[in-house]
């Protein structure tokens, strides 16, 4: 991991050079800045695994036991369609109050 990390920045450095050769960094950029930098970083930011469909009917399951007064049945096509309305009773629930903010006459076409 950490070999690998070092040789992807080396690439980056010597990318760099190579622009700087040409003239890329050093020249005009697309902006019309002079010496303007390229950023050559990598994001190593881990990623998380996707989310499965039996990871999604448990969630819809546990949602309409526990804290939903609206079941739904499709996630989060249902939640959409209704313009939100399942997450503001999840706040409901869970804090006790009804959150501020909410419209309460949605025009069916906006």
């Amino acid at each position: 991991s950490g070999s690998a990390s070092a040789a992807r920045e080396s690439k980056a450095s010597e990318s760099g050079a190579k622009a700087m050769a040409a003239g890329g960094a050093g020249g005009l950029s697309s902006s019309g800045k002079r010496g303007s930098q390229v950023d050559f970083s990598v994001d190593d930011t881990p990623q998380s695994p996707p989310v499965t469909q039996a990871s999604v009917d448990i969630l819809v399951r546990y949602l309409n036991a526990n804290l939903l007064k609206s079941p739904i049945n499709r996630f989060p096509d249902d939640v959409i369609s209704v313009h939100g309305r399942p997450v503001f009773e999840i706040v409901e629930v869970l804090a006790g109050k009804n959150p501020p903010g909410r419209l309460h006459r949605v025009n069916p076409n906006p």
